[in-house]
């Protein structure tokens, strides 16, 4: 005799299907339902489980036959017990109501969260969009009593009656009394991103109004929400010790949003190589800051780019450049990439008439016997031992036999007396060195003759340019025995060679530019020399 499978009362999980046969005890076991033709599902509410009914009752729930408790468990609509309060979706954006018989208003409604009606605390919504924010730190951002009601704030935003700086300041204060950007949006027309941008502005434009460096009659270029007022989304990222100043630069110069972000780059970079002798050369305002990006701009291009788009940005840093060396560089630059792309012959952008091809060449004048005596310089040593420590402070404790009347003044410095000649004189800070054979030496114009001589430098031109000779100090692989320091010798480079360093990523220390050569007194004999010479 077949038997039926029986469902699992209150343990099923889940409503159940029987499986019945149409046999005659089948039937019988059915009582009253006819028999159903072949094997078919048929639901059974019976087995269904418990959810809080009374066992036995499907309708309340109950899938217990034997009429035992029901357990917990879920509710569904429709069922006994259901309570629909309990699923009611919330609104977005609360139940604000915008109008009143009699005009406009802006009365705030309840608020319903997980727990209920959020709670007025003080006249204001806790718990709604932004319940809280640090208080205003600059007066200008701040709303005063008489302003701070929504209604005023809303009309004043509607009919934009004001400057965006003006209207910016009442955002704030509605987010915290639990109007979100798209209810200011439905009552104002102002959307949610310019409401964004105007808090962003207000907090840049408010640090330049309150701050004692900015010019207060220069604060009215910002007021232009499409023109100057972006600006002020690229300012804000500069520090607080230089934003009034860049901010100024910007005004006077009437840069747009991009040209701001241009210059906050400038002064990323410039920081970022501040330790380099290039940077150096530019100083600290804006002017020379943004020259220096330009600078860097034109050391990165490629030949494919052309003569032609490095005129430009040079055209461009000379017009901010302020200090000459910044201007040099910038020059030089040009002439190095101008240089590359002619194999080696610079011409075109930034060159003077005649200065196609520069070659470097030390100059040379022989002394005269009533010429000595007349301009001091130090004397920092011998060329091939002299260190980078005693060209910057001009001193030297060596006392060699010369032929050029050193003498030793107060200090225990040995100074040599000059003439006079218009290269010295246009020095800035001169020093001497000893060169025992310049025979040896590398540079054009005084390796033709194997004597003594001495190398005038001026250690207050230390900008590198083509066709000059400079001092540059140089550190080597090795380690000295004893010392963690590396080894350090000073050589003679040319102004070529220093841009070029430069340019491959390996920049050199330039301690001083090479003037001249000067030799002892020729004892009467001529060689050609001559005391006339080109500065």
């Amino acid at each position: 005799m077949s038997t039926v499978p029986r469902a699992c009362g209150a343990s099923a999980l889940g409503a159940r299907g029987v499986w019945r046969r149409t046999r005659g005890a089948d039937a019988a076991r059915a009582g009253s339902r006819a028999p159903r033709a072949g094997n078919e599902f048929e639901f059974d509410p019976s087995s269904l489980p418990t959810f809080g009914g009374r066992g036995g009752d499907p309708r309340r729930g109950g899938g217990s036959r034997g009429g035992a408790p029901g357990g917990g468990g879920l509710v569904l609509p429709g069922m006994d017990g259901f309570d629909a309060d309990a699923v009611r979706t919330n609104p977005l954006s609360g139940t604000q109501t915008f109008s009143k018989p009699g005009g406009a208003s802006f009365v705030e409604g309840e608020r319903k969260g997980p727990a209920g009606v959020i709670p007025k605390v003080g006249g204001e919504l806790q718990g709604a969009f932004e319940p809280f924010k640090p208080p205003e730190t600059f007066e200008t951002a701040k709303v005063s009593a008489e302003e701070d009601d929504p209604d005023r704030m809303m009309m004043l935003m509607r009919s934009r009656a004001g400057t965006w700086h003006r209207l910016a300041k009442f955002i704030r204060p509605l987010n915290a009394k639990g109007f979100q950007p798209n209810d200011i949006f439905d009552v104002t027309g102002i959307e949610p991103k310019e409401q964004a941008l105007w808090v962003t502005w207000l907090q840049c434009y408010a640090s330049l109004k309150e701050g004692v460096k900015f010019p207060d009659e220069k604060l009215e270029y910002f007021d232009d929400e499409y023109t100057g007022a972006p600006n002020l989304s690229q300012i804000m990222y500069l520090p607080a010790a230089v934003r009034a100043v860049a901010a100024e630069f910007i005004v006077d110069n009437a840069f747009d949003s991009d040209q701001s972000r241009e210059l906050v780059k400038a002064y990323e970079i410039k920081k970022a190589g501040a330790s380099t002798m290039a940077a150096r050369d530019f100083t600290n305002v804006p002017g020379d800051i943004l020259a220096y990006k330009l600078y860097r701009d034109i050391l990165e291009l490629q030949r494919w780019q052309g003569e032609e788009e490095a005129q430009r940005i040079y055209e461009r840093g000379i017009k901010y450049a302020l200090s000459e060396s910044a201007k040099v560089r910038l020059e030089q630059a040009v002439q190095m990439f101008v240089a590359q792309i002619n194999g080696g012959a610079p011409s075109g952008a930034g060159l003077v008439a005649g200065d196609e091809n520069i070659t470097a060449e030390v100059q040379v004048v022989r002394l005269e016997e009533e010429e000595l005596g007349y301009r001091p310089v130090p004397v920092v040593g011998n060329l091939i031992r002299v260190t980078s420590a005693k060209i910057k402070t001009a001193g030297t404790i060596e006392k060699d036999g010369n032929l050029f009347g050193v003498f030793s003044p107060q200090s225990n410095t040995e100074w040599v007396a000059l003439p006079n000649w218009e290269l010295l004189a246009c020095s800035i800070t001169p020093l001497a060195l000893f060169v025992d054979d310049t025979s040896k030496t590398n540079m054009n114009g005084i390796s033709d003759k194997a004597e003594p001589g001495l190398l005038i430098a001026d250690r207050g031109e230390q900008t590198p340019r083509m066709g000059r000779y400079y001092l540059v100090s140089k550190k080597s692989s090795l380690v000295l025995a004893g010392s963690n320091a590396a080894a350090e010798s000073v050589d003679v480079m040319e102004g070529a060679e220093v841009l070029q360093s430069e340019r491959n990523g390996k920049p050199v220390t330039t301690l001083a530019r090479v003037l001249l050569c000067v030799r002892a007194p020729g004892g009467g004999v001529s060689d050609g020399m001559t005391t006339e010479f080109v500065s």
